[in-house]
């Protein structure tokens, strides 16, 4: 019997791998669209993928000061923005006569990314909560947005927040300007984040091998890529002086410390890059709503630590930073005469009111609410009904 030729042999290798790659990509494609959890849908998908089942809604658009911020007049089932891209209801202005109004500032524990209805946020429980105690008089207004720091929320205050006139700014922040610290050389640590996130051109074609769902799948679960839909890769793009996304890579995969951190660990950044320009935000939002005659106040930011093998809540270097970023929060209101919340000192260390140790489930958002009702009311820092 003649055996086949080496260039034939390889062609039928060439075809069974071709075969089974395709099998497999057809599985993983059916996987992702018919099986796969919300959670895992956003983490695996294609921007295309993603446009396609949301019906091409856009819940955030580019902004020209803010780098990107929720989309005016969204809407999505029981989730909303009015007209001018704050979560919730239409803000009235000028303001009606009476009505003492909240405005709740941050990212996405804010803005409440982790709940599909606004009336489930915390700044609209707080409103609720406040009615059933009988402080009907009280508005509260969502402006927190995903992604966001202290950076953009002090940019917000100035050119879209104080327009609502404001009697009373809550600030909740820490974990998004951790991030920020991530940065080496110290040379790159900057108060406008420049050393740590670029502009991004309009258009970002993903990589060709990248429109594969079994390819795309196995490179985000071995964090050699980042989810396409995340703001980091649509909205802005990090620049060549961040190492926190080497550094969730590295941790979730059980590898840290690979290059270069065996050279220059991230304790060593932190050392390097303190909280200073996160408190110097903090401290210029509680003078800005002073000067416009609203109180501030500023609280503390709460976290479940090890929650799985999340880095931002499970590794040594984060809990350590978040630490720094509110004693930051306390310094700030002890230097600019803001009420400081200890928030997350009484915040309740209770697994099942976190979805990833940092965001909230809707009870835990209820909670939230609760506690800062409680503050407000026994501090005087709303009118008595």
């Amino acid at each position: 019997m003649k055996l086949a030729s080496p260039v034939v042999r390889l062609l039928a290798v060439v075809g069974a791998t071709s075969l089974l790659f395709l099998a497999l990509e057809g599985v993983s494609h059916l996987w992702l669209a018919h099986l796969a959890s919300p959670e895992a849908f956003a983490r695996y998908a294609s921007v295309h993928q993603w446009q396609e089942r949301t019906g091409g809604e856009q819940r955030f658009s580019k902004h020209v000061y803010l780098g990107m911020y929720p989309t005016p007049g969204f809407e999505s089932g029981n989730d909303r923005h009015d007209a001018r891209g704050f979560r919730g209801r239409e803000i009235e202005v000028p303001k009606p006569e009476g009505q003492f109004r909240i405005v709740c500032a941050g990212g996405s524990t804010t803005y409440g990314s982790d709940v599909d209805d606004f009336r489930v946020s915390y700044p609209d429980q707080l409103e609720a909560v406040l009615h059933e105690r009988g402080y009907t008089n009280v508005r509260t207004v969502n402006s927190g947005c995903p992604f966001w720091s202290s950076t953009e929320s002090l940019l917000d205050l100035v050119t879209r927040v104080l327009d609502l006139e404001p009697d009373l700014l809550i600030v909740y922040h820490g974990v998004n300007d951790v991030r920020w610290r991530f940065v080496w050389p110290p040379e790159a640590y900057r108060g406008d984040n420049s050393g740590a996130v670029l502009a991004p051109p309009n258009v970002r074609v993903p990589p060709f091998y990248e429109q594969s769902t079994l390819i795309r799948a196995l490179l985000v679960r071995a964090g050699a890529i980042q989810p396409q839909i995340i703001f980091e890769r649509t909205i802005v793009k990090p620049a060549p002086t961040l190492y926190a996304d080497r550094f969730f890579g590295q941790f979730g995969r059980g590898t840290y410390p690979e290059p270069p951190f065996d050279e220059v660990s991230v304790m060593r950044m932190l050392d390097a890059n303190p909280p200073s320009f996160f408190q110097r935000n903090l401290e210029l939002m509680a003078t800005s709503a002073h000067h416009r005659g609203a109180r501030t106040v500023l609280a503390t930011f709460a976290y479940y630590p090890n929650f799985g093998k999340a880095p931002h809540t499970a590794s040594p270097e984060y809990q350590r930073a978040l630490r720094e970023a509110n004693e930051a929060t306390l310094a700030a209101a002890a230097a600019s005469g803001a009420s400081a919340f200890d928030f997350a000192a009484r915040f309740p260390a209770d697994r099942s009111l976190f979805t990833d140790g940092i965001h909230l489930r809707p009870k835990g958002n209820r909670v939230k609410a609760e506690l800062f009702a409680d503050f407000l009311i026994e501090h005087g820092l709303i009118p008595r009904p």
